[in-house]
Order: structure tokens, then sequence, then C-alpha cells
């Protein structure tokens, strides 16, 4: 099974990078019966003055930016507690563990965490819920500045607390999401994670192989100036967690749906298996938000899938 680079994908994602900012009013929890997460089998009861976000699964303050973010991984608990539980990994990508706890929700073994994350020279903190099984789990992200811990700290995490999953609920692959890609050869959409989508060969999760190939596609979720989009893009592709020794063969400029960026082809070797591989990226920038894909397969088939990846890049259509 090929799940470990795409775990280590998933959390760099989505536990490192949800950040938001700014001012707020105090806010309560809802008296409404809890409110279905677009696009997940998810549902929750948010504050009372948080209503449905535009740009990921979950929730959002306007006055403040706080946000409670849902999101689905196709992965086990027992391996995602673990990397969330880690406080030396946290610590190395600036992320502070104050409290964790283990709970029970959903009938199921569960963690909760408190946790802290400078950004752009301020504070935030998070209450992060994590529970599931060995096939998939659910990670529920409620941020907020550091100096309206007293207003928003309670509510968030009360509301985080009452989340309930619903299997049998019929979630939509594209509901929520701003932007359409196409499967293209023998890359099929495999699964939906928050506001990304995960092609894999054939649609199998997780692959067979770390030959195969994977092509992830995801929007950011919080604003940023990015003064020189080229230094970023590489930059971003430098922090690829599950592969080593990148090194770069082309950056060209791209304009896809009239957004420019670049794409960059690269070889790297797979952390675990010492693999030659390929990393095909492209970044797409769109004021203060941009949008990521990347695919990665063995550097043999590099002919093969290489075209693959341009293909899915260029079907890129935002709704």
């Amino acid at each position: 099974m090929a799940f470990g680079r795409i775990k280590k994908y998933l959390v760099a994602l989505f536990v490192g990078g949800l950040l938001s900012a700014s001012s707020v009013a105090e806010s309560t929890l809802a008296v409404e019966p809890p409110a279905i997460v677009k696009g997940t089998k998810v549902r929750l009861t948010p504050p009372a003055d948080f209503t449905p976000a535009e740009k990921f699964p979950g929730f959002f303050q306007a006055s403040s930016s706080a946000s409670i973010m849902v999101t689905e991984i196709p992965g086990p608990f027992s391996e995602l507690s673990a990397g969330l539980s880690d406080s030396s990994r946290l610590k190395k990508n600036g992320i502070v563990l104050l409290s964790q706890e283990q709970i029970s929700s959903n009938g199921q073994t569960a963690l909760l965490l408190k946790i802290q994350q400078r950004a752009s020279g301020v504070d935030f903190l998070k209450w992060v819920l994590l529970f599931g099984d060995e096939a998939e789990s659910v990670m529920v992200t409620a941020t907020f500045p550091q100096d309206l811990e007293a207003k928003l700290s309670e509510p968030l995490k009360q509301s985080v607390l009452t989340t309930q999953r619903d299997k049998n609920l019929a979630a939509s692959t594209d509901e929520g999401l701003d932007y359409l890609v196409k499967e293209q050869g023998a890359l099929k959409l495999a699964q939906r994670f928050s506001n990304g989508l995960l092609f894999t060969k054939a649609g199998i999760f997780p692959s067979r192989s770390v030959s195969d190939p994977v092509f992830v596609v995801a929007p950011s979720i919080a604003e940023q100036t990015i003064a020189d989009p080229e230094t970023f893009a590489k930059q971003r592709l430098l922090k690829t967690n599950s592969v080593t020794e990148i090194q770069i063969e082309t950056l060209e400029p791209i304009t896809i749906d009239n957004l420019k960026g670049y794409e960059i082809v690269a070889k790297a070797q797979d952390q675990e298996s010492q693999q030659p591989m390929l990393v095909y990226q492209v970044m797409l920038f769109d004021q203060k938000d941009y949008y990521i894909m990347q695919g990665m397969v063995a550097e043999q088939a590099k002919a093969e899938y290489l075209p693959t990846f341009r293909a899915i890049a260029q079907s890129f259509q935002r709704k």
C-alpha cells in the first residue's frame, strides 16, 4: 500500500496550514439541530453567529475570520492520531501542542487537541477533534486568534464536540467546491478531502504500489499576499513531505482558465522506498488565493503519466 506518501501530504496540508485572523464579538452555540457540513457526511452545531463557509467545508465568522473546518481523510485513525500526538513533529511545522485528551466521539475513541501556531506575526489557537477507524477519519479544526481566547475558546470547543458523522448521508464530490477538474486516462477520482480532490490509478485508494500515479488538487484556504509567485511555487514544491532530493528539471510560466502560474517538472526520491520519482506541480494564482495541483509517479513511468498529469491540470476550471 502507498498510503504513507498521501497521508504525509494530507497532514501537512490540513494540520499545518488552517489559519485565520482578526477580531470578534462573543459567540454562543446555536440551539438549532446540528447542521450538515456541505460536501461531507458530517453534522455539527456551530456558534450562533457562524455561517457556512464558501472556501471550505465548515463554518466561518465574517467579523473575525474565525473558522470551523471539517476534513474527511481517507486514512486510518491510528496513524493520523500518532502523527498529531507527536509534539516534536508538530514543532517542526511551527505548531505547539498545548493539550491532548482521549475522549469518545461517535461511539469511537477520539483525540481532542488544543494547539498554538504563529503566522504572519499573529498567534492562533486551534481545537482539533480527530476520530475514525482503520479505513477513514474525520478531523474538525476550529481556529481563532489567541487574543480572543476568552470569548471564543469555549464556544468553539463545545461546537467541535457536537460533531456527528452519518455514513448514510449522500455527499456530492463537488458540492461546495469553486472549481472543476476532469478525470484523464487511467487516473480516476478516488477521494475528496476537505476542499481538495485525489485522483489515483483506476480510482483505487490506497494505491497498490508506491510506483502508481497520484494526483492531488487543492485550493488555498487562508488569504495571503504572494509577492513572488515563482519563488512561492518553488518553495511549495520543496516542502513536499513524502519525497527527498528534489531537483527541478523545468519551470515554465503557464496560464489556465485565465489564471497565471507556474508548471514545474522535477525528479525526486520517495522517502520510504528510495525509489526515483517524477513530481509534477502546477500552481495558479488568483489575487490572494492560489490553487495547487501535484502529481507523482515512479520516474520510469514519466513518459506514460506526465501527459496525463498535464491533461488534468489543463482541465482545471473555476465554477
